[in-house]
């Protein structure tokens, strides 16, 4: 494992504390990380003088009602067009990740690495951001297969304190898919000026009974870390070595810890780009690398093809994996505006908005120009203080069949796996220097997924 690098600056803290602006993505993702990217914030490497302030709340949970596509939430079974893989598409999206300040792009397509760019002088390893959850989900499978863990136990097996009393009903299924009910707090300045980032899930008190509402659960992902600790009996950095880094030969990496030397399960682990491809690709294989079995196939299709039992309306969710649709819609319209009245919304910012009404926008970065268009803000300011701060619904979302997984971090880190194509790739980024680029949603490259589709064109 690389030594954690020194000088590391506070902007780059506070992208890795802003984590669960971006990753809650109860709406559009990223309108209100425009504004809260510049909070300061805590990280164990190095350790600041003084506590930094707490974030504004981070929306963690749409209210969001779906319109489902019904049987198209799952693959059909009609054949899929033929398809080929377009080099023309691949430049056009590797000049758009340069575009959007990536510091690298890895593309794999039926097993041979067809770009690995980088964009960055920087060489080094990145923050994954909540890319880490999903490497947790993968070593969660591991210890399945080792029988030293069920995705069923309870998590008071582990911690004697939650083995009776409000939480006694959470098990690490629920950690995985976001559900287990516990108050996420404001934010997650809380979490990093913690001594305990486990010991503080611990104490946080429950708000819903475990397995009925979603909330994305950044104390969740880090009382996992010590779950996976407890349940190997080694510290959880040597279990997912062990489990998937040294068999996939990755070598350059490191953790961010807390107080207590526990790593962060939220975030903190940083890995070079063609590492992260390695890991999109044993997805691609079921859990099996070049021969190598890794983790159990089974695992692989339970956490990255199952839909969780309760879901997030602006997403499909597996286990600490996002399911990627092969198309989605964001909508507004007349019932939307019916709801925001409902909750207070004035007549002045619904007619602000009603030239939108009936529209539907394939992209996040097309809804968010429309509605800057529409209220000559970049930052939707108001948009955000008049939806997010009241828990409103902003659009109305439907989904095509699902044809892949990915997983997503804060600054638009991401890995995407396509089984149908042979697809991986691979886009992240570094901190910026200015956080409050008026650019910052498009720099985040939201629609990378549905742009690693595009990379595939029927074959005339």
């Amino acid at each position: 494992m690389a030594n954690a690098p020194t000088g590391v600056t506070a902007l780059e803290q506070c992208f890795e504390q802003c984590e669960d602006s971006a990753m809650a993505l109860p709406r559009l993702s990223t309108l209100a990380l425009v504004v809260a990217l510049a909070v300061g914030c805590e990280r164990s490497e190095p350790k600041p003088k003084s506590p930094p302030p707490e974030p504004p709340p981070a929306p963690l949970a749409s209210a969001m009602p779906a319109v489902d596509a019904g049987p198209a939430d799952a693959a059909g079974d009609a054949p899929p067009p033929e398809l080929a893989f377009d080099p023309a598409a691949l430049d056009v999206l590797a000049a758009d990740a340069r575009a959007t300040d990536s510091a690298a792009l890895v593309v794999i397509h039926d097993g041979k690495v067809v770009r690995d760019e980088w964009y960055s002088r920087r060489k080094d390893p990145i923050q994954t951001m909540s890319i880490t959850k999903s490497v947790l989900s993968l070593t969660v499978g591991c210890l399945v297969d080792e029988k030293k863990l069920a995705v069923d136990d309870p998590v008071g097996r582990f911690y004697p304190e939650w083995h009776k009393g409000e939480h006694q009903g959470i098990t690490v299924r629920h950690l995985l898919t976001h559900s287990s009910g516990i108050d996420e707090g404001k934010g997650t300045g809380v979490i990093y000026r913690s001594k305990s980032f486990v010991g503080l899930t611990l104490s946080s008190p429950q708000v819903n009974p475990p397995g009925t509402h979603f909330e994305y659960s950044n104390r969740g992902a880090n009382l996992l870390a010590g779950v996976i600790a407890k349940a190997a009996g080694e510290p959880t950095e040597k279990v997912v070595a062990r489990c998937l880094l040294r068999p996939l030969g990755i070598e350059s990496y490191w953790w961010s810890k807390d107080k207590t030397g526990q790593v962060h399960g939220l975030a903190g682990l940083h890995l070079l780009p063609r590492d992260l491809a390695k890991i999109g690709e044993l997805v691609l294989g079921e859990g099996e690398v070049d021969g190598q079995r890794v983790v159990s196939a089974d695992w692989i299709r339970r956490s990255t093809a199952e839909l969780a039992a309760v879901q997030p309306k602006n997403r499909r969710l597996g286990m600490m994996w996002w399911l990627l649709p092969e198309w989605s819609k964001r909508t507004l319209d007349e019932e939307l505006f019916e709801e925001w009245r409902a909750g207070g919304v004035g007549e002045a910012f619904i007619e602000k908005v009603r030239p939108l009404s009936g529209k539907s926008y394939d992209s996040t970065v097309a809804l968010v120009a429309a509605l800057r268009e529409r209220f000559g803000d970049p930052t939707l300011k108001e948009w955000n203080d008049t939806l997010y701060e009241q828990k409103l619904p902003d659009v109305h979302w439907s989904f095509g069949p699902i044809v892949g997984v990915y997983s997503e971090g804060t600054l638009g880190q991401f890995v995407v796996v396509v089984p149908r194509y042979r697809l991986v790739a691979v886009r992240m980024r570094r901190m910026p220097k200015d956080a409050k680029d008026k650019a910052v949603v498009e720099k985040n490259f939201p629609d990378f997924p549905a742009r690693v589709l595009d990379l595939m064109r029927p074959v005339r």
